[in-house]
Order: C-alpha cells, then structure tokens, then sequence
C-alpha cells in the first residue's frame, strides 16, 4: 500500500582510479558505510566493480547501493566531468543491494572526459523513504467528478440513467460520433435505449466510472458485452470477455457460445471450443446445449473436433 512519506537525504562519492579498469571481474571498491540518524539500524554505502559485475558486464562499471535494512529509496548517480545522470527508485531486494550492473562503459569513461588525473569520481545522492501513514484507497474517477459536469441520459422507458458526458465519448467511438454531429441524441443530450434493460445500463455505467459491481452471473455479463458490441467500448469488451474464458464450465458454455458465435468473438470462441474438446460429454446432454442454433451447434462441435485432431 503506498504511504505518505518522509524523505531523508544522504550522499556520497567514491574517487576510483583509472587502473582499477583493470581489476578483475567481480572486484570491488567501497566506500565507508554511513549511518543514517533517522531510521535506526540503517547504514548504507556505494559497492562499485570497475571491470564489471560479472562476465556479461565485461566492458561496463557496476555500481550499486548497499544498504543494512530493507528500506525504499531514491537515487540520483552522477559521474563527474561529465553530463551523465540518472535517477531511479528502488524496493530493497533479498540482498540488501539495488542498483547498475551496466551503468557506464568504460568507452564512455574514455570518450567523455570522466577521468582527470588518473581518477574518475561517481556520486550518488539518496533519498530514503519513511513512512508517515498509509494512503487510503485512490477514489474511482466518479467520487472526483463535478455535478456541473455535462450529462447524457439514457432513457429506458419511463427510466433514465445519467453518465457523465466526456467519459462516455472518451470511451466509445460510437457515442463519440453522435455527440459530435448534429445528431437527434447531441440536440437533447438524451440517448434512447430499446434493446437493453436498465440494469444491464446501470451495470455498464458503474463499470465504466470505476463503480464496484456486485455479483454478476454469466447472463448478465453477456448482456454488459452486448451493449459494449453495440457502442464499441473496448474496454469492457476485454476485461469481461477475459472473465468469460476464465468462468466456461459445461453449466454455463452454451450461453458463452451463443454470444461467441453470434458477435464473432474469435478468441472465445476458441476457448469455448477448446473446453468442448475435453469436456463434451458433460455439456451434449443438457438442455442448453440441445436449445443451440444448429448452425452454432455445428460450429462449436467441428472447432472441437478440430481440437481434438491436433
């Protein structure tokens, strides 16, 4: 969970000379641990391996932070004489160590004017992290919306629904197009809904502000998907239709064909023919499977077959 945090500053350098290039690989050079007041137990120092820290990194500098105590931090490294910075944050690891296996090449140290008398110089200024509290959970985009903002209503017989102008366009090329013509809908700011009930319309409008839903069954989820088809909202049509192929078991498949089939949903369809490939004997004998279009029958069954020869 991210905190609210206070940051508490160190840095350091560490004056290498020009010969350690040479140094074996995995060598290292350190600087003196320094202890930070603030946080108890925590000292910390630079571990640099001039010849690399291992043989991938052959031709380049390893420089790394090591700490005493798992801690969050924020790193600024600098290489004197030359322009080079580079700014990171880090979660402590297993080691107690984060940082470059490849921070410079020794090319760069050559061709950039790093090294003056002999030596080169990397400083690494930190940033540790304390916590002061934790954050509560970031509020979904309604709970920050205006009343004032723009509204479109969806009108379901006696029965309207608001949802808030620029998200609904930002969301769906559909409503984006009628609301940017001269359209019936942009005149009135009212969109009349006739093939869907006003709860799927309820549901689709919580998903699409970040409003938690509560339980779904498959049915319902496909009718979200519907109206998702209808207008175009890619969004939804992805996140539900991943729950669909994780949710096909021989109780609801039939429903999840249906709606494959009919809107050509490639990548369900194939799931749903991949789980009648192995489990067809639990799912021909029920009602849902004998009520199928033939011809949606016909194709499940000679996707599963095709499963099956491969």
């Amino acid at each position: 969970m991210p905190s609210l945090v206070k940051l508490v500053t160190d840095s350091d350098s560490i004056e290498i000379p020009e010969t350690a290039l040479s140094l074996k690989i995995g060598e290292k050079v350190t600087t003196v641990a320094r202890p930070i007041a603030q946080i108890e137990g925590l000292k910390w120092w630079l571990e640099v391996c001039p010849a690399g820290f291992a043989k991938s990194n052959a031709v380049f500098i390893s420089v790394f932070v090591k700490v005493t105590k798992h801690v969050d931090i924020r790193t600024v490294f600098t290489l004197k004489n030359t322009t080079f910075e580079i700014q990171d944050s880090w979660i402590a690891d297993d080691n107690l160590r984060f940082g470059y296996d490849n921070l410079f090449s020794h090319d760069y140290f050559l061709n950039n004017g790093a090294i003056h008398n002999g030596k080169f110089v990397i400083t690494c200024k930190v940033e540790f992290e304390v916590p002061i509290i934790d954050l509560k959970p970031l509020p979904n985009i309604h709970a920050l919306l205006l009343k004032t903002c723009p509204q479109i209503a969806f009108k379901v017989g006696d029965e309207s629904v608001l949802m808030n102008k620029a998200i609904l366009t930002s969301i769906s090329p559909v409503f984006h197009a009628m609301f940017d013509h001269d359209t019936k809908e942009a005149k009135i700011n009212v969109v009349e809904i006739k093939d869907f009930d006003i709860d799927t319309v309820y549901k689709v409008m919580y998903f699409c502000l970040g409003i938690e839903l509560n339980n779904l069954t498959t049915k319902e989820s496909i009718e979200m998907l519907k109206f998702a088809d209808k207008y175009d909202i890619q969004g939804l049509q992805k996140y539900f239709e991943a729950v669909l192929i994780a949710s096909i078991t021989a109780d609801n498949i039939c429903d999840i064909v249906n709606y494959a089939w009919t809107y050509s949903r490639d990548t369900v369809n194939t799931k749903c023919a991949c789980f009648f490939s192995k489990s067809s004997e639990s799912v021909v004998l029920t009602s849902a499977f004998a009520d199928l279009e033939p011809t949606v029958m016909s194709s499940l069954v000679k996707a599963a077959v095709e499963f099956k020869s491969r």
